[in-house]
């Protein structure tokens, strides 16, 4: 009966002992070998790193550019409305008392004592020529508004939104202007509200870096 030959496993360290027995050109090829390939693993790595990293950041920047143009959207539509509303309201209820100025005075001071959202946004009452008559802001009495809402209201006889750079005050507002006509079809003046757009810029800014910072936690 032959008996196979019994062959143990290299001891522990023996390929370095067998590197140590291998010349010198042997050697400076395989540690030249073992570098490309770690230089290799790790330039690969890099890139994979800074392409990810990449591709986060397009994500990110198109989250916030939809997310401003939407929220911007959305806002400015509701504050337009809301302008365009009150001042629509104003006019129905000042068409009744237009068949006399002292009238259209009298109850439009009767307005502005009443008015009770002169935190949110400034009521104004114009005459035929465009000029401020009166106003919850005493600031802007006998101001004559250079926005094209005013001018473009009383001249075609409809209710008219503007937003944009105030020329007196070099603040963004929004306004909205509507003529006030009379049973005769006289135009008396116009009724407009005013207000600032930097609360609703500083509401979309937080809006928007509310939902970049919600949409990095998920990423």
């Amino acid at each position: 009966m032959k008996y196979k030959k019994k062959v143990s496993p290299p001891p522990a360290g023996g390929q370095d002992r067998r590197l140590k027995k291998r010349p010198r050109w042997y050697k400076l090829l395989h540690e030249a070998v073992l570098n490309r390939v770690q230089r290799s693993f790790s330039g690969l790595k890099g890139r994979w790193l800074v392409n990810s990293f990449s591709f986060v950041v397009v994500i990110l920047a198109a989250i916030v550019i939809a997310t401003s143009i939407g929220v911007s959207t959305f806002y400015y539509t509701d504050v337009r409305q809301t302008m365009t509303s009150n001042v629509t309201r104003a006019q129905i209820t000042m068409s009744l008392y237009l068949d006399s100025t002292d009238n259209y005075y009298t109850w439009a001071r009767q307005y502005i004592t009443d008015f009770k959202k002169a935190d949110r946004y400034e009521v104004q009452f114009l005459n035929e020529r465009g000029r401020i008559i009166l106003s919850s802001s005493s600031m802007t009495a006998n101001y004559e508004p250079e926005t094209m809402d005013v001018a473009r209201a009383i001249e075609e006889q409809r209710t008219l939104s503007w937003s944009g750079v105030d020329p007196m005050t070099g603040e963004r507002v929004i306004s909205a202007t509507a003529p006030l006509i009379d049973t005769a079809g006289n135009i008396r003046g116009a009724v407009r509200a005013v207000s600032s757009l930097s609360v609703v810029e500083k509401q979309i800014v937080f809006i928007v870096v509310g939902i970049v910072i919600m949409g990095v936690l998920d990423l």
